[in-house]
């Protein structure tokens, strides 16, 4: 009987001993998931500690500059106030300015039409060789034309490029500039 009450007391020290083990690993499992949260957590703070960190250098880089700024705009404004204002002169209208709000219809027509061909340029080929084959789109002959009119420009040139293609019946073509100051240029290169 001795014999059995030490197996049952080694059977049951054995027994606590594994639960006890049990007991220590799962402490040891929760103490590492808690020290992961807290590591986790630690660096959702980061992020926006170091933003503020961020922020507040920026305004310390900035404020110099903007009491400056500020400082110049107190000066431009009294500088305003203290300036009178020019008396202004009543200029009297200029006769063109007065005749051309009188002009007739026609006239008017055909001022606008001086003003539209001073943008255009005529390109007349020899007869019988068109510069373009008669199925080329006016979007074609519109590339073709700013490439060419690319390869010529220089610093000298005026500002401008191609508004609008009209092609004739005699294949003649009709290129219509933005800018008057580029179409007398193309006309007369020097």
């Amino acid at each position: 009987m001795a014999q059995q009450v030490e197996d049952t007391l080694i059977s049951s020290l054995d027994k606590a001993e594994h639960l006890h083990q049990i007991a220590r690993d799962k402490k040891t499992e929760q103490e590492g998931g808690v020290s992961i949260a807290v590591e986790q957590l630690e660096e959702a703070a980061d992020a926006p500690y170091t933003s503020v960190i961020d922020c507040q250098n920026a305004i310390k880089v900035l404020t110099p500059s903007l009491d400056i700024m500020q400082d110049r705009i107190n000066h431009l404004s009294m500088q305003m106030l203290l300036t009178p204002l020019p008396m202004q002169v009543h200029t009297p209208p200029i006769y063109s300015s007065v005749a051309a709000v009188h002009l007739p219809p026609k006239v008017d027509q055909a001022v606008g039409r001086v003003a539209i061909r001073a943008h255009q340029i005529l390109l007349d080929p020899n007869p019988g060789k068109p510069p373009f084959p008669p199925t080329a789109t006016n979007k074609e002959i519109a590339t073709c034309m700013k490439e060419a009119l690319a390869s010529i420009c220089n610093e000298e040139t005026p500002m401008g490029d191609i508004k609008a293609i009209t092609v004739l019946c005699n294949g003649a073509i009709i290129i219509e500039l933005d800018s008057e100051p580029l179409a007398s240029w193309l006309r007369n290169p020097t």
